[in-house]
């Protein structure tokens, strides 16, 4: 379908955390506070996505070394089951209104998602938000396509697989550099900074009338 800017869309990617779902590492770390007895502010200032943190999410390490490795940089002891915990926890809410954008869009377009995560997150993902995620026609999760964002191969892989190319793509995400990642393969971006980004960049896009 053409859109207001003349280009024909075929393919819509989104990505899942701050953009379909709300999620937030605080609730993590303070979890985690509680069950080592240690100072959220404290372990806060420590943690980071870091680089074990991509490696986690291109599974090149498993859930336990990340945790021995978090555990280390936040100068704190967990077991395995309570470090889950709250690493899960970080999932909240599906975002209001985000549902029902995915099922209209899906009556015209080819509509996908591509996540940067981990089997534990998967797994709790594909409980919590069963119903929403069976709208996508696929998910591309980094730990599967051993592909992360932003790096190029991660969004070629997707437009391969659908055989189109990138300025028949928009792409979605609340993180700059991810969106910023996009561009240099060509594809169309909306930075979704809430809901009503979203609804705006699809709208000057053509996508919703």
């Amino acid at each position: 379908m053409t859109g207001a800017n003349g280009l024909e869309t075929k393919l819509i990617i989104f990505d899942l955390g701050g953009v379909i779902f709300s999620h937030s590492f605080d609730v993590a770390l303070r979890y985690w506070a509680e069950k080592a007895q240690a100072n959220f502010t404290d372990i806060k200032s420590k943690f980071s996505h870091d680089h074990m943190y991509a490696l986690h999410e291109v599974n090149k390490i498993n859930i336990e070394e990340y945790k021995d490795h978090v555990c280390k940089e936040l100068g704190i002891v967990l077991p395995l089951k309570d470090f889950i915990v709250g690493w899960n926890s970080i999932f909240l809410n599906e975002i209001n209104g985000a549902p029902g954008i995915l099922e209209s869009l899906s009556k015209n377009y080819l509509v996908v998602a591509l996540s940067n995560t981990n089997q534990t997150h998967c797994e709790f993902m594909r409980v919590k938000y069963s119903k929403v995620l069976k709208i996508f026609r696929k998910i591309y999760y980094s730990h599967e396509i051993l592909e992360r964002k932003p790096n190029r191969a991660a969004y070629q892989r997707v437009m391969d697989d659908f055989e189109v190319k990138g300025p028949e793509t928009i792409f979605l995400d609340d993180l700059v550099q991810n969106v910023e990642g996009a561009e240099v393969v060509g594809i169309r971006t909306i930075h979704v900074t809430n809901f009503s980004s979203m609804v705006t960049g699809l709208e000057e896009n053509g996508l919703l009338l």
